[in-house]
C-alpha cells in the first residue's frame, strides 16, 4: 500500500522542545487523518469535525506555546501572537465553508500542509533557543 500520510513528520521538523514537538506531531496526525479520510472519499462528511478538532487544539498548543515564550522573555512574542491569531481565523474560516457544503478538502488540506511546515520550520524556530534555555532542552534539534 502506497504511503498515506499528507505530511510526513521527521527529525527536521522537531525544535528540541520535547511538549512542542509532540503537539505539533498531533496536529499533524490530525491534519493526515483528514487526507485519508479525503483520499478514502468521506471528506466532506469529515471535513468539519476534523477542522474543529483541529481549531480546539490549535488553541490549546498556541496557549502553552505563548506562555512558555512570555516566560523565556521571547521579544518576538507579539508578532508571533499575530501570526497564530491569523491561523486560528482561516482555519475558523475553513470550516465554516465545509460546513455550508463547499467544495474545501484539498483547499483545506494545501493550507494547513504549507502553514503548518512553514510555520514550524520557520517561525517556531525563531523562539526555540529561548524557550530551550529556560526549560534546558536540547538547542541543537536537527533542521534543515
Amino acid at each position: 500500500m502506497p504511503n498515506s500520510l499528507f505530511i510526513i513528520w521527521g527529525p527536521s521538523n522537531t525544535l528540541g522542545i520535547p511538549i512542542i514537538d509532540e503537539q505539533h506531531r498531533a496536529i499533524v496526525s490530525t491534519i493526515n487523518s483528514f487526507y485519508f479520510f479525503v483520499k478514502h472519499g468521506s471528506g466532506p462528511r469529515m471535513v468539519a469535525p476534523v477542522l474543529g478538532i483541529l481549531e480546539h487544539y490549535t488553541a490549546i498548543h498556541f496557549k502553552l506555546e505563548e506562555e512558555l515564550m512570555r516566560r523565556a522573555a521571547y521579544p518576538g512574542l507579539e508578532e508571533h501572537k499575530v501570526l497564530h491569531r491569523k491561523l486560528a481565523e482561516r482555519t475558523k474560516t475553513i470550516a465554516l465553508e465545509a460546513a455550508r457544503d463547499y467544495d474545501v478538502d484539498m483547499k483545506a488540506l494545501s493550507f494547513l500542509k504549507e502553514w503548518w511546515l512553514d510555520h514550524i520550520n520557520k517561525e517556531d524556530r525563531l523562539y526555540a533557543p529561548h524557550v530551550c534555555k529556560l526549560m534546558h532542552c536540547d538547542v541543537g534539534a536537527p533542521h534543515h
